[in-house]
């Protein structure tokens, strides 16, 4: 049996919903459109890759979950290749380089919240239905 929510909870539940859908679909894809006006294709799939290495972070970090391990491990080879793909593109063109980056990254985290924070209100909102 569903918990009673009020009207004001309800509306305010489906203002989170519309947030989260702006933050995780819109935003996230405006700012990897953006980056990649700056960066190659390949390297802002390479850094949209990290995503799952930014839930771990975000989810250790707002959610208290331990990271073990193996999982530092992963990170740690994650973010090297990484920088070694960047260190490869600064020598060829140095120039937007930096500002691209941090654009695709920022539609990474971008999603990686809508991720975190979306599982959480699910499990939230499916207890009350």
């Amino acid at each position: 049996m569903g918990i009673a929510r009020s009207r004001t909870d309800r509306a305010q539940d489906h203002g989170r919903l519309i947030a989260l859908g702006v933050l995780g679909y819109y935003l996230a894809s405006y700012l990897d459109f953006l980056g990649l006006q700056h960066v190659s294709a390949a390297l802002e799939r390479l850094i949209l890759f990290l995503n799952p290495t930014i839930v771990l972070l975000l989810s250790a970090f707002f959610l208290a979950k331990r990271i073990r391990r193996l999982e530092w491990l992963a990170l740690a080879l994650s973010y090297a290749g990484i920088v070694l793909a960047f260190w490869h593109d600064v020598r060829l063109d140095g120039g937007r380089l930096a500002l691209g980056s941090l654009l695709v990254f920022g539609s990474a985290l971008c999603y990686a919240l809508y991720l975190v924070i979306g599982g959480e209100l699910v499990k939230r909102l499916g207890q009350s239905a």
